[in-house]
């Protein structure tokens, strides 16, 4: 292509071409490399062009070696069409508009096209799906990935969030949108991490009377901390179940509920709920690739249907870049989704209103006092018998039935039995 140009137009002679490169007679040249890790590293460009940059993997760590290339007075032209939100082409979309980087945005609609006019969107939108429309022809961020919620309820539980009406707890990371009322009815579910690590320990609490987020943690404090945590809110909020996960930090986190005594824990199998001494891996969410499949096919139910109301941002912020990666919805690279995780947790411990908000024949009371457990009363050791094991004893029940009146004759025609 070059060699057609008239001389005028081109200036410096062609050296050296390749496939891959062009030297010119001034000394300059271009190159096209692949986006490996190492491309374009300890080069000193004037010019960098990356083309589709949504879509290339690890763009992130990719950009890293890049932009030092730049700083000699380098600029850059990155071209994509979008893939979604939370990327690191779309962070560079966003500073981009906020004026917090260097870059000029532009983005170039379908229309911009002098021969595409509305009849050619038309035909052209019959034959794409939603996202492909997005991608392609609006340059729509939110609605070009594989995001777990639509861009049209995201957009409409963004618009409910609202500011805290109190922070409190450690580094003031527990958010209080509503106080405990005395006839209400509460769940808190937790999501637990080691306290020092990328991730952070979460927990939600669901006023299940009004299907309601009302209060939230999400900060980074040890296990054993946090069950001291959950034991404070669950106490406050009418000795609401408390369900966390019991995943390695969890059990810490149990453990310390067990200690302190905390009467209302949630037990995942029903078969214990009167036993006195109870494994600590009965209680709380046991995270397997089915459960929590359907904690998250639950939560999506709840959200895109409106049965639960949630109010906050940081919560939001997690959903932005909580994304399909194959047939397992989570969280973008460099990204987190503990908050999203533990309310899925808390989905499954209750069932929303329906209807005109009438709860569902009082099944979330019934799904509470299924799965909470309380310490049970001691049993009444049985008869111990002293003497010769040998010879017959004789056996008064009355003894040991605290119904039973000392002093009360045995009814005539019963005495047999005492014999």
């Amino acid at each position: 292509m070059l060699a057609a140009l008239p001389p005028w137009l081109l200036i410096p002679e062609i050296k050296f071409e390749t496939k891959t490169s062009i030297e010119f007679s001034n000394g300059s040249i271009v190159k096209a490399v692949p986006t490996s890790e190492d491309a374009g590293r300890s080069e000193a460009l004037s010019l960098l062009i990356i083309d589709e940059a949504a879509f290339i993997r690890n763009f992130d760590e990719l950009w890293k070696g890049l932009y030092p290339t730049l700083s000699t007075g380098g600029s850059a032209i990155i071209l994509s069409t979008p893939n979604g939100v939370g990327n690191q082409y779309h962070k560079l979309w966003v500073d981009a508009e906020t004026r917090v980087s260097d870059f000029n945005p532009i983005k170039l609609m379908w229309d911009v096209h002098p021969e595409h006019d509305q009849a050619w969107f038309d035909k052209e939108v019959r034959q794409m799906t939603r996202k492909q429309v997005s991608q392609e022809l609006l340059c729509d961020f939110a609605s070009s990935g594989d995001t777990y919620l639509t861009a049209e309820d995201f957009e409409r539980i963004r618009i409910s969030t609202r500011s805290p009406i109190e922070k409190t707890g450690p580094s003031n990371n527990v958010w209080i949108w509503k106080y405990p009322l005395p006839d209400h009815k509460y769940v808190i579910s937790a999501d637990v991490s080691r306290g020092d690590a990328a991730d952070f320990s979460t927990f939600h609490v669901i006023d299940i009377n009004e299907s309601e987020q009302v209060c939230e943690f999400k900060g980074k404090i040890p296990p054993d901390q946090l069950g001291v945590l959950l034991a404070e809110f669950g106490n406050r909020y009418s000795k609401a179940l408390v369900c966390p996960e019991n995943n390695t930090y969890g059990f810490s986190t149990i453990t310390k509920l067990r200690d302190i005594g905390y009467p209302n824990l949630h037990m995942n199998d029903r078969r214990y709920q009167y036993s006195v001494d109870v494994p600590i891996g009965k209680f709380g969410f046991t995270t397997s690739s089915s459960s929590r499949g359907a904690a998250l096919t639950k939560l999506e139910e709840y959200l895109r249907t409106g049965a639960l109301k949630v109010y906050s941002v940081r919560l939001i912020e997690e959903m932005r870049t909580f994304v399909w990666q194959g047939n397992t919805p989570r969280a973008q690279k460099g990204f987190n989704d503990d908050l999203v995780m533990s309310l899925a947790i808390g989905a499954t411990l209750y069932e929303p209103a329906v209807g005109d908000g009438k709860k569902t024949g009082g099944t979330h009371i019934a799904m509470l006092a299924a799965f909470g457990v309380n310490k049970p009363q001691v049993q009444r050791p049985a008869p111990v018998f002293m003497g010769n094991p040998l010879k017959p004893h004789h056996y008064d029940p009355r003894m040991h039935d605290e119904s039973a009146t000392p002093g009360v004759p045995i009814p005539p025609g019963l005495a047999w039995l005492y014999k």
